[in-house]
């Protein structure tokens, strides 16, 4: 086991590292910190009393308990994650909080002249698309850590209009799946009928 002292030469070194990672990274931006399993939404109300806006992609969800009380709860979409939005320097300050661990970095991306890699930044467009689809879908979110290519389209119909994304067909399933990919995580997904979205070019669906 680590000593307290090396502890906290552990977190400066790391926190160290973030901040030669964003150098040159102006104004807000949405960035991922790593945060302990099962910790997401006390950290979620923590921030938020500290006046940090954040996000914490949830779902509400139906349970039923063995004894057949029906309670309907906020499902975490991706675990032991949160998006935070604030500058580079709020982030270096944030960094230091007992329960954020670390904030992700871009590791498909080149190493900079420090031999670190940028700091993973999610795009305004892309948090918006995932508040939407949570908040809109009459169907269950699912979460891969995985790209996927699918056919651009826009949804023209149901509760999910208006939002552009790509799709693809299952396979062995069948099902036809709307998604948004969320930039160094995956994808976000939900079942959507064909019928109810256009492509965005002249070619026809399939």
């Amino acid at each position: 086991m680590c000593s307290a002292n090396e502890q906290t030469d552990n977190r400066l070194a790391s926190a160290s590292s973030d901040v030669d990672d964003a150098v040159g990274i102006p104004g807000a931006k949405w960035f991922i910190a790593i945060i302990n399993n099962h910790s997401e939404k006390s950290t979620a109300e923590k921030l938020t009393k500290m006046g940090v806006e954040n996000y914490l992609p949830t779902q509400s969800e139906v349970r039923v308990w063995r004894t057949g009380k029906r309670v309907t709860v906020d499902k975490v979409l991706i675990p032991s994650k949160i998006f935070i939005h604030c500058t580079e320097k709020e982030r270096r300050e944030l960094v230091y909080l007992p329960f954020i661990n670390r904030f992700m970095v871009n590791i498909a991306a080149k190493r900079n002249a420090s031999s670190n890699r940028p700091l993973a930044i999610v795009s305004e467009d892309e948090i918006v698309k995932l508040k939407f689809m949570l908040g809109a879908s009459d169907g269950d979110v699912s979460f891969s850590e995985r790209f996927v290519k699918g056919q651009q389209i826009e949804v023209v119909r149901g509760p999910l209009k208006g939002l552009v994304g790509e799709i693809t067909e299952d396979a062995d399933s069948g099902v036809t799946r709307l998604f948004i990919n969320i930039n160094c995580l995956g994808c976000a997904s939900v079942a959507i009928n064909p019928k109810d979205v256009k492509p965005l070019n002249d070619n026809d669906l399939h």
